[in-house]
């Protein structure tokens, strides 16, 4: 792999800061993960393969009430993930959608598309390297 330590990634910028996370992964999952840090809350919602639909006036409820209580938002909600971030932004908030990144902070899985050109950092294990095969992609990213 070919370390990549000299840009800014999210968990840099996440560092030191009072996120919240609107996420299906279980909220002990995510504290383990990033609890050491930033200030963690989450917003847990069903899965994918549940009816998210159920969680989603209890989530635009908490984002109307607190989007401007955080630092940052991370939104990891799958197809209704999509409508969040705006929500949070026209809100006064800041949101990025991170789409399954979560996952893979909580699970160290690297999706099986992505294995040929990524690989665990070996200075933190919130960050990616890119491989030699990567690296030709790197000015995308």
């Amino acid at each position: 792999c070919i370390s990549s330590c000299s840009k800014i990634t999210l968990p840099d910028i996440l560092k030191d800061r009072k996120i919240c996370c609107i996420t299906s992964v279980k909220e002990s999952d995510v504290r383990n993960v990033l609890g050491n840090i930033c200030d963690v809350t989450v917003i847990k919602i069903p899965g994918k393969n549940e009816n998210q639909f159920q969680s989603f006036s209890m989530v635009v409820k908490n984002i109307r009430d607190e989007s401007t209580n955080y630092d940052l938002w991370l939104v990891s909600a799958g197809e209704l993930g999509r409508v969040y971030p705006g929500l949070i932004k026209f809100k006064g908030g800041r949101a990025f959608d991170i789409g399954s990144l979560i996952d893979f902070w909580c699970t160290k899985e690297i999706p099986s598309r992505l294995i040929p050109y990524l690989c665990f950092s070996t200075n933190d294990p919130l960050k990616l390297d890119l491989t030699s095969d990567g690296r030709s992609f790197s000015r995308f990213i």
